[in-house]
Order: structure tokens, then C-alpha cells, then sequence
């Protein structure tokens, strides 16, 4: 089994292994160890770890805190757990900065360990609960401009993000042009052409994650969310390759 084929696991990098195992006991939870910065650094991408378990000083010359970043750039709902040996205030106010979420100081205690984790992962999965939208069998990541569902993820645009947001708070019901263009651009002129283009990303990218959620364009009117078996279905919906405005 391939490491990144592990439904849970946690991220430990530190240069003393027995950390590792340390944290894997404690959690209850199958740790994963990098001994260096540039061992983690080339494989990050690839990984969706539980929580990260990080040693401020790795080595002589190697620190932690530059991997907080990156961290926090791909994991933003895991927590970051600084490990140091230095309880030096500079040191920790500076991972804070950074990103990190909690610590823990060296010659680390498991029951610490295990209550610092559950304690974290906790505060930080119910914060991607309340930035996730669902529409059907399709989740919206609005922090991290995600859509993710049976047939894989997509990235989307801050525009795009906007207007599936939008479409889904909407349940199903009609949502004018003018205002989706009002909400999702802000106060400044928006072409039809540009409007159109990024209307043709959204469904794109939508096709490459469900097969069932689709947008709809009511003749004259606007967008809707369709969800296949749903109710909310509109008669007004049209069936000629006319959008929103009818052209």
C-alpha cells in the first residue's frame, strides 16, 4: 500500500524517529515520518494528513518554521503541531505567526500528545464543516476554492468559486444574471462575453467531479443548480443551446 493511499494517518517530521512512534502510539492514529525539510518538501502535494507533528529544529542547520507555510498552503484543516525542545517565547510566537495551531515541548508526555491532537483536530474540522457548501453529491470548499465529488476534485477560480456558492445557497431556485454578476465580480462593469466565459469554467469543471449536478440556464432569467433526482427541477429550463439571456 502506497503511503498516500491511507484513509488516516498524521505527518510526523522530525530527525529523531522514535518521535514518531512516540506520537503514533499516543494518537492511536498511523504517523508517517520524514526525517528532513526536503524529504516532506517534494512529496507534500501528494499527501492529505489528519495533523502534522513538526520539529522546530531538524539538525543543525535545518528549522521547521519555513515548512509551516507550505503546510498550511496545502492542509489548511489539519492541525500544525510544533515539537521543540527550545521553550524559548520568540521561537513559538514565531510558528504561531506562521500558521502552526498548538505545541509541544520536548521530552514529550503521550496523554499531552493525544489531548493536544483531539483537541485541535476537532476545532479545526468543524471550521471546513461550516466553509463547505453541498449541493447533491458536490462539496465546496469556499476557503480553499475546491470542488470535490464521485469523479474527483477541481480548482476553481475566486469568480467561479462566487457563483457556485451562489447557485447553491440558491437550492435550486432562479438566480438572475445581473446579480450573479454583481456578487460574484463586485461593482465594476462585467461583459456578457466575460460572463460567458466563465460560465463554460464552472460547467467544465463541474463535469470533471459529478455527473449528476449540473447548471442549468433559464431562457431570459438566469442560473440555476440543477441536482439529478431532485425536486428542484425548473420547467423553464432550455432545452435549445440558448443561455441566460437567450442569445
Amino acid at each position: 500500500m502506497q503511503r498516500n493511499d491511507l484513509e488516516h494517518y498524521t505527518i510526523t517530521v522530525d530527525d529523531d524517529p522514535m518521535v514518531c512512534r512516540i506520537i503514533e502510539r499516543a494518537t492511536g492514529v498511523r504517523s508517517l515520518g520524514f526525517n528532513s525539510s526536503r524529504e516532506i518538501e517534494q512529496v507534500c502535494p501528494q499527501y492529505e494528513p489528519l495533523a502534522v507533528f513538526l520539529d522546530i529544529h531538524l539538525g543543525i542547520e535545518e528549522s521547521g518554521l519555513s515548512l509551516i507555510p507550505l503546510f498550511r498552503s496545502h492542509w489548511a484543516y489539519a492541525p500544525i503541531i510544533v515539537v521543540t525542545s527550545d521553550p524559548d517565547d520568540d521561537c513559538l510566537d514565531e510558528a504561531f505567526k506562521r500558521g502552526a495551531n498548538d505545541f509541544l515541548l520536548k521530552p514529550i508526555k503521550p496523554r499531552e500528545v493525544q489531548a493536544r491532537f483531539r483537541t485541535r483536530l476537532s476545532e479545526l474540522q468543524e471550521r471546513a464543516a461550516r466553509a463547505a457548501l453541498i449541493a447533491g453529491d458536490v462539496r465546496l470548499d469556499t476557503a480553499h476554492r475546491v470542488v470535490t465529488g464521485p469523479l474527483g476534485r477541481q480548482f476553481l477560480a475566486p469568480v467561479e468559486t462566487l457563483m457556485l456558492a451562489l447557485l447553491i445557497r440558491a437550492k435550486g431556485t432562479v438566480v438572475p444574471k445581473e446579480i450573479i454578476k454583481r456578487e460574484a465580480w463586485g461593482p465594476i462593469h462585467v461583459s456578457d462575453n466575460a460572463f460567458y466565459r466563465k460560465l463554460f469554467e464552472l460547467r467544465r469543471a463541474l463535469e470533471g467531479v459529478s455527473q449528476s449536478v449540473k447548471i442549468q440556464s433559464i431562457y431570459g432569467t438566469g442560473l440555476s443548480l440543477d441536482i439529478r433526482g431532485s425536486s428542484l427541477h425548473s420547467p423553464l429550463a432550455t432545452g435549445h443551446g440558448q443561455d441566460a439571456t437567450g442569445t
